[in-house]
């Protein structure tokens, strides 16, 4: 991405209605991907964009748990069970509804190394997406997977993973706690559903979010 064409923070801040010290807590708390240029900070429109769009989605998020439930049990109907609303015919509004089921950890590794880190988690995301056929076709081949939070620090020490900064990610970690650990022992990959749903989740780019629309919809 070019540099130059990336906002400062001041100019983030006035387009998401905050100050600047807001900006910084955001980018501290990974809620807000930034590129470190020298001493300063530069944030995408596009990023600054979806992270507006995200805070104006209505309901309340799902407990990690019910979340889980919600989109096995979607998967496995072909519906999302919920009573009908105008909200939930948008896609972002499951997004938000089940986006706490993982915490999301941005890392980089090894390039060598990133293959073994994908065969010890249950690919997800664009990972997923490039097995059901929904990922754009030369997308990155970013790894990205589902791990239990006590798999992951493990996982983290084991490949000498670290945490990135946006143009360095290629290991994004979803983290679930084992009590509510969703998968069979024997399960590689996610379902298209949850695969659309963190591609929206964390988009690589617009293309990401392009291809996993409609997916969501199906169930919606």
């Amino acid at each position: 991405m070019d540099v130059e064409s990336m906002m400062s923070v001041p100019e983030t801040a006035d387009l998401l209605g905050v100050d600047r010290r807001r900006v910084h807590a955001l980018i501290a708390q990974r809620r807000l991907p930034a590129l470190r240029v020298g001493r300063d900070w530069r944030i995408s429109v596009r990023d600054a964009t979806r992270f507006q769009q995200a805070q104006r989605r209505p309901g309340r998020p799902m407990s990690p748990s019910r979340a889980w439930a919600l989109l096995i049990e979607a998967e496995r109907s072909g519906r999302i069970d919920l009573p009908r609303g105008s909200a939930e015919r948008d896609p972002f509004w499951l997004v938000n509804l089940t986006r706490q089921r993982a915490t999301v950890q941005r890392m980089h590794v090894l390039d060598r190394l990133s293959v073994g880190v994908a065969r010890q988690v249950v690919a997800a995301g664009e990972s997923a997406g490039r097995f059901h056929g929904t990922s754009p076709r030369d997308s990155n081949p970013m790894c990205d997977g589902y791990v239990t939070r006590s798999r992951a620090d493990e996982l983290i020490g084991d490949f000498a993973l670290v945490d990135a900064i946006a143009g360095d990610v290629n290991v994004v970690l979803r983290i679930v706690d084992d009590t509510i650990w969703p998968f069979g022992q024997d399960q590689k990959v996610v379902g298209p559903l949850v695969a659309a749903v963190d591609m929206l989740s964390d988009p690589v780019d617009d293309r990401s979010i392009e291809s996993a629309i409609p997916i969501v919809e199906r169930y919606l």
